[in-house]
């Protein structure tokens, strides 16, 4: 990436920013700044600055003791050594702990809640990780979600380096100097600084010095409430912008229109100023923060484009005229985005879903003015909002049996729905077996014990179901193939080849002659006997039915369709085995 050349106040700095935020491409990097912002309700300033926190740690200290870290601090020494020294003086390790205990450890009711608004401005980027020098809770305080949100230590070695494989996908604060619960390995002094930021192989921190190294070339930080004053990290930032050159992510500080960076920071460490501190400070982030909704609807595009489809005719069919409206609901945004990613279908078959769903629902309904709002709730992908009615419709009014089986139905398909199957399973468990009258309720259990595992459980309810569909549609009918096939695959999972065969020939005799020879439910038959076959060691059957699968897939998906994609390669392998 070529640096820039920005002249100050310059409003080409903040909107590549954005930009960046926008393409989640930015790592907020906090320091003890948004931390001091906070009060108590007395409206006393709860955390120290470096510098305070040493005169608070000298008082715990004999008198001579005191007055020489105080004098120390008068002609400005090196904090770091000071912090030694103080460490040193103390009488005894944990006294020593028991202090920062009582400095960093304060009670969330404390809190001005009006003082976290700096904390909370942050999190309004909407970025996943948040890195932070500071040893206290104030971010915790300040998450929209305190309970989803995770928290690393500097020890997380784990879950750093699946961050560096998978990405972040939940909200993240990493304590990169450690935490107030972990006080053993706060980063306080030199000692622990040669930790994290020393170059030995032996370093006990080295997994979170790598992991900080990766972010610091890939992504863009931005400081936050951050002096720049640790050399430790200021080097170690220096070191990785120069390795990479101007191919280097850029970074930027929002700094106060009063204050310089240290030259040795030119053209790595981009200022973006503010007028003062407390709102104005606060203004400056939130005007960063992301139109969401917007690039939320843009991913959402990118994924219906990628199985083949128009967006707008595809979400309205799904939602409705207003489905730009009801995207903005974040369960909505994240549940189809859930569903279009890990679909093995088309849009045509969400769309055969969603309404086979509707009818599962109609055919167990509550009363009128509950299952209004669940309908709706389905509607538009709000399942946490669904249970949230039935467990309210559980609780207020006594109800018969049946109409809690229904309950529970609804909840385990909510569930479900989110490819949540041992929650679902625990829904299902609520009703007795010999209640299950329905085929498609059967089917629905049996999919659910089969997706969980236990396949000894699900055989008689995908039993069940053949036998009622059989039974009230009739052999040769579209939904009584696909129960041949749902058996077929189970008998397929349990090893019982010899069972599955008959019954994957017979689904695929009636989808030929009743949906064609070229209907995507056809394909998905050769594609089941092509496992069949490859798992019997029949593999020029396996290659044929492979092979015809996929010339239909061309037919009525676009080329890079995950389905399409998955039975090349599938077909691949069969070659493999045939060569």
């Amino acid at each position: 990436m070529t640096n820039r050349v920005y002249l100050k106040g310059d409003a080409t700095i903040e909107n590549e920013l954005k930009r960046l935020i926008e393409e989640n491409k930015v790592v907020p990097f906090v320091g003890a700044g948004v931390s001091m912002s906070v009060v108590d309700n007395n409206g006393k300033q709860i955390f120290p600055s470096w510098a305070n926190l040493l005169q608070i740690l000298a008082k715990k200290l004999d008198n001579d003791k005191e007055e020489y870290i105080l004098s120390a601090l008068k002609v400005k020494k090196d904090y770091l050594s000071i912090a030694d020294d103080i460490k040193e003086f103390f009488s005894s390790k944990r006294l020593y702990h028991d202090v920062l205990k009582d400095i960093f450890d304060i009670e969330r009711e404390q809190i001005q809640d009006d003082s976290l608004a700096l904390a909370r401005a942050v999190w309004e980027l909407d970025q996943r990780l948040v890195i932070t020098t500071n040893y206290d809770k104030v971010l915790n305080w300040a998450s929209p979600k305190p309970v989803d949100t995770k928290y690393w230590d500097i020890q997380a070695k784990y879950e750093q380096v699946s961050s560096l494989r998978d990405g972040v996908t939940k909200d993240t604060v990493w304590h990169i100097h450690g935490h107030i619960d972990n006080i053993d390995k706060i980063i306080l002094t030199t000692d622990g600084y040669n930790r994290l930021y020393g170059n030995s192989a032996d370093a006990e921190f080295k997994t979170a010095l790598g992991t900080l190294q990766s972010y610091l070339a890939q992504k863009s930080f931005l400081f936050v409430g951050y002096s720049m004053d640790d050399r430790f990290f200021v080097d170690e930032l220096i070191k990785v912008c120069d390795t990479f050159g101007d191919s280097h992510s850029e970074h930027y500080i929002l700094l106060h229109k009063d204050r310089e960076l240290h030259s040795s920071l030119d053209k790595k460490v981009i200022p973006i100023y503010f007028d003062d501190y407390g709102q104005p400070l606060i203004n400056k982030l939130k005007s960063l923060k992301p139109n969401r909704d917007k690039i939320n609807l843009n991913k959402i595009v990118k994924l219906i484009q990628a199985l083949g489809g128009d967006s707008e005719e595809f979400l309205s069919a799904y939602f409705g005229k207003e489905y730009q409206k009801i995207l903005q609901n974040e369960a909505t945004y994240n549940n189809l985005k859930l569903k279009l990613q890990t679909t093995d279908s088309s849009l045509d078959r969400l769309l055969e879903e969603k309404k086979s769903l509707e009818e599962k629902i109609a055919s167990y309904s509550l009363n009128q003015a509950t299952q209004k709002q669940i309908d709706k709730a389905f509607q538009e992908l709000q399942f946490e909002q669904v249970r949230e009615i039935i467990d309210g419709y559980l609780k207020s009014t006594q109800h018969i049996q049946e109409d809690r089986y229904k309950a529970h139905y609804q909840k385990a398909l909510s569930y479900l729905e989110q490819i949540r199957y041992t929650e679902a399973k625990e829904e299902i468990e609520y009703i007795p077996a010999q209640k299950i009258e329905d085929a498609q309720m059967s089917n629905d259990y049996a999919r659910i014990y089969k997706l969980c595992g236990e396949y000894s459980s699900a055989l008689p309810l995908y039993l069940k179901a053949l036998k009622i569909k059989e039974k009230l549609l009739g052999e040769e009918h579209p939904d009584t193939a696909t129960s041949y096939n749902d058996l077929a695959g189970h008998y397929v999972l349990m090893g019982e080849y010899e069972k599955a065969e008959p019954l994957s020939l017979k689904a695929l005799k009636i989808q030929e002659k009743l949906l064609g020879e070229e209907h995507p439910y056809t394909a998905t038959s050769y594609n089941n006997l092509a496992i069949l076959y490859y798992n019997t060691e029949k593999y020029q059957k396996a290659y044929n039915s492979m092979k015809r699968a996929i010339e239909i897939l061309e037919k009525v998906l676009p080329p890079e369709h995950p389905h399409l994609i998955k039975a090349r390669d599938s077909l691949r392998v069969i070659e493999q085995k045939l060569s």
